[in-house]
């Protein structure tokens, strides 16, 4: 297969067709990177995830617009990214979108602020490859066909929610390796060949029944 790659940046500039040297691509790339950086935005974006069930995260997208500024309708993207997929030697290939969510329209005003909920089924190959995992949203003016200007992004990374809080070996989860864990230290405190600080949740020193029941509050979190 054979063409000229289109790269857009923010939706308003273009680099059509490519170098073949790395770094001449790289300065004319940051050159229109830094062109928008210098572009103030009035559209402000919070994105937060929760896992709602077994590789199941939901995605809130929370637009604002900054104090003084004119109503402006947005449309609203979510999409969920897997990093260096296809694989391949060189690692290539980079941010690949596996799914896309419904796209929401939204108007936005000063002083009332917009969510925008979706959720993802993380599976297949993004769930072996999960640490490359990523949620991406972007607001940008409405109207076909694009592209058309972007206003603001926002993404998580892997883990797409915080560190489980009864994850003892440091998996991002809390399972039965942990409860293993905490169970091979219990009743242990500092000095004792036995003790694991991190199955320590309440910090008094000693592995006992509080860090149990903490540990079994949280079971099955990342799972």
């Amino acid at each position: 297969m054979t063409g000229y790659p289109d790269a857009w940046f923010d939706g308003v500039l273009n680099c059509h067709g490519a170098y073949t040297n790395d770094d001449q691509m790289y300065a004319w790339y940051l050159s229109k990177i830094n062109q928008r950086l210098g572009v103030p935005s009035q559209v402000n974006m919070e994105v937060e995830t929760e896992q709602v069930a077994p590789q199941t995260y939901e995605v809130t997208a929370t637009l604002s617009l900054d104090p003084g500024a004119e109503p402006l309708d947005v449309l609203v993207h979510m999409v969920q990214i897997l990093d260096y997929y296809p694989e391949y030697y060189d690692n290539r290939y980079r941010n690949c979108v596996m799914q896309a969510a419904d796209r929401a329209t939204a108007h936005l005003t000063p002083d009332e602020p917009k969510t925008i909920t979706r959720q993802f089924v993380i599976d297949g190959v993004s769930w072996d490859n999960r640490e490359n995992v990523s949620i991406v949203c972007w607001a940008r003016e409405t109207g076909y066909p694009g592209p058309k200007e972007v206003f603001q992004s926002g993404e998580r990374v892997w883990p797409l929610v915080p560190i489980c809080p009864g994850d003892v070996d440091g998996d991002n989860d809390t399972d039965l390796s942990d409860l293993g864990a905490l169970l091979a230290a219990y009743g242990t405190s500092p000095g004792d060949p036995r003790w694991n600080p991190n199955a320590d949740f309440d910090g008094d020193d000693i592995v006992g029944l509080s860090d149990l029941a903490h540990l079994l509050a949280d079971y099955g979190c990342g799972t």
